[in-house]
């Protein structure tokens, strides 16, 4: 490869400012934020004034603000909340709210379109209120085309406004309101909010990968076969020790790390049915190393333990582990290495 120009792709890297990874919400944990249903769910629930989040018509305030209609600041009193309202066809509206002076109806809409028959939910809407006034909401995360809308007498309210909506009203709500169901609510806020922007990759990173994209191409394909080699020396060492048979220690091999280049050969020897140390030998372009520490962690006879064997540690990078002292370059003699994990293999097992 050719060295300078990995060299320029790396010092042009390092100007970049890359945002911090992005806590994950729990919606998102659980893998079902782009789920309509799970979506109408949550809505339904907020929507009841009398539910147990204690935050009374707040987003029911919100949504009739959002909509821009003549009923944004009306007292509409008591209120109801279905989910999936079937109509005379057998369809179901995703959301239909009932109140004293006031029926709404909501289709809610993250990814698909908008492709439900409007004009069903429409006359539904019409015929369970009776002749009380209406209003028909498509929810979406886009904007939908209101003429098309219009034609059946919906109107589109986006999130977004309708999150913008929440934040100019929470203030009002907030010292009754339920903090457990608040977090909640926020968190379903934050989740919309990601899934409406996407993944969008940093602009100036994406436009370093795009000028040198064979050069990146090449210099990866180097690095898969740097994580080969890795391994390879690794399993090359294990074959070098002797454990023994008998002492119960545990040998094996974390799978490569998919962001950093380096590899592991790991070894768990149980000393007591409260103590477990595990040594790692850790293998990375820079050499050899070997992190010593307690399964788990928090061990509280672990540093005893050591002290008794008379073996020195030093800080590891990970906290709440310790290294030996004793490194080695990544060339360096393979039996040599082995000598010295063998020895420390030994003496924890002796």
């Amino acid at each position: 490869m050719d060295i300078p120009i990995v060299q320029n792709i790396i010092d042009s890297f390092k100007k970049i400012h890359l945002s911090k990874s992005f806590l994950p919400s729990f919606m998102e944990i659980s893998g079902y934020p782009h789920y309509e249903n799970v979506c109408s769910n949550i809505l339904s629930f907020y929507f009841q004034a009398d539910e147990v989040h204690n935050l009374k018509d707040m987003l029911l305030t919100a949504l009739l603000k959002a909509s821009g209609s003549q009923f944004q600041d009306m007292s509409i009193g008591e209120s109801t909340v279905e989910r999936e309202s079937s109509t005379e066809s057998n369809k179901r509206i995703d959301l239909f709210i009932k109140t004293d002076l006031l029926n709404i109806g909501i289709e809610n809409k993250i990814f698909q379109n908008i492709y439900n028959d409007l004009s069903d939910y429409s006359k539904f809407i019409d015929n369970e209120s009776k002749g009380k006034k209406t209003l028909k909401i498509v929810l979406s995360m886009y904007k939908a085309d209101e003429i098309e809308l219009q034609k059946y007498g919906f109107i589109n309210v986006t999130y977004a406004k309708l999150f913008s909506e929440i934040e100019s009203v929470l203030g009002n709500y907030l010292l009754e309101g339920d903090a457990k169901y608040l977090s909640y609510l926020i968190d379903f806020i934050k989740t919309i909010r990601r899934l409406e922007r996407g993944t969008a990759m940093n602009k100036d990173f994406l436009e370093l990968l795009s000028n040198n994209e064979d050069d990146i191409n090449r210099f990866l394909v180097e690095v898969t076969k740097a994580r080969k080699e890795f391994r390879l020396k690794l399993q090359e060492l294990a074959k070098l020790l002797e454990l023994k048979k008998g002492k119960n220690v545990k040998q094996g091999y974390y799978r490569e790390p998919s962001g950093e280049l380096y590899d592991i050969l790991f070894h768990d020897i149980p000393i007591n049915n409260e103590l477990v140390i595990a040594i790692d030998t850790i293998l990375s372009a820079s050499g050899w190393y070997f992190d010593v520490f307690p399964r788990p962690k928090a061990s509280y006879n672990f540093e005893e333990f050591i002290r008794t064997k008379s073996i020195k540690l030093v800080p590891s990078y990970d906290f709440g582990r310790g290294s030996l002292e004793i490194t080695y370059d990544y060339d360096d003699n393979l039996k040599k290495i082995a000598d010295t994990l063998q020895s420390l293999i030994d003496n924890l097992n002796s």
